[in-house]
């Protein structure tokens, strides 16, 4: 629990609302206004381009309606992040004591759980003005591979103790540290990327099955309806709608109330062209 260091009492994350401030992350001390102590963060509210200019201190009506209590968001933290260190920053001590709390967590051990189970690579990050909704790649990948790295290197069991607690993916995690101890999380990234494409392609191929099975479910739909409208097309000699029905896949073989298929139907009118029209070879 992160305490304030005037009076003891806990902390609160809040989000500012007035002029200047607004949009902006802050720690805010449980007991005001008996103690007035502010610690400050490097998050900000990020909105859709559509709202930034509600972030404007004379707009910032938007603000009101987000509660003090609003969580920051990954992307958010993920930004606070790319702001605050260059894309080739090599990590000391001095760059994590005291991140957790301007990346507005309670302690280490939140922060260092955050790194773990982040899904950074699927984060939907819109990073400045002109560059809305595009992913953060390429050289933040690799600033955010560096920190994970480091925290790996100099706090080892913390990350294994968090890592024994995971729910989800934790063996996958897991095998990748302990049998790599030295590129660990570079071998995890890679690992969480393969298995990120196998979902995709599963995903795919469900979708691509899926089209087919709806496909195939119209066709059939449409074949019964084709198969019962031609015995009416038989009867009405209407030689066009057969071969239109066939087309459609009339089933040849369906036998009606009075046990006929299609062609023994046919033959009872002695209409040499009715029984072409279902025998001959259809040109679609």
């Amino acid at each position: 629990m992160f305490r304030c260091k005037k009076c003891g009492s806990k902390m609160v994350l809040l989000l500012a609302k007035k002029k200047a401030y607004a949009g902006n992350y802050f720690w805010g001390c449980s007991i005001y206004p008996r103690c007035q102590n502010l610690e400050p963060t490097l998050l900000k509210k990020l909105l859709p381009y559509a709202c930034e200019k509600l972030l404007d201190p004379e707009r910032s009506s938007y603000l009101d309606k987000l509660c003090n209590t609003d969580k920051p968001t990954d992307y958010e933290r993920h930004c606070a992040i790319y702001k605050k260190f260059s894309y080739d920053h090599k990590f000391l001590n001095s760059d994590i004591k005291g991140l957790d709390i301007l990346l507005g967590f309670e302690n280490q051990n939140d922060f260092f759980f955050w790194i773990c189970a982040t899904q950074h690579y699927n984060s939907f990050i819109p990073w400045d003005p002109w560059h809305q909704f595009e992913y953060f790649g390429g050289p933040y990948d690799g600033l955010f591979i560096s920190l994970a790295e480091y925290i790996n290197k100099k706090f080892d069991n913390v990350l294994l103790d968090i890592l024994k607690d995971f729910n989800m993916k934790h063996d996958l995690i897991l095998s990748a540290i302990s049998t790599m101890p030295n590129t660990g999380w570079r071998y995890f990234f890679t690992l969480e990327q393969a298995e990120r494409f196998r979902e995709k392609k599963e995903n795919f191929e469900r979708h691509i099955l899926k089209e087919e099975e709806d496909h195939l479910a119209a066709v059939k739909r449409r074949s019964i309806k084709a198969t019962e409208n031609i015995f009416n097309a038989i009867r009405r000699k209407d030689y066009k709608a057969i071969l239109a029905l066939r087309i459609k896949g009339a089933d040849l073989q369906y036998k009606n109330d009075s046990e006929l298929t299609p062609l023994e139907y046919a033959e009872s009118f002695k209409d040499k062209l009715l029984i072409e029209a279902l025998t001959n070879e259809i040109e679609e």
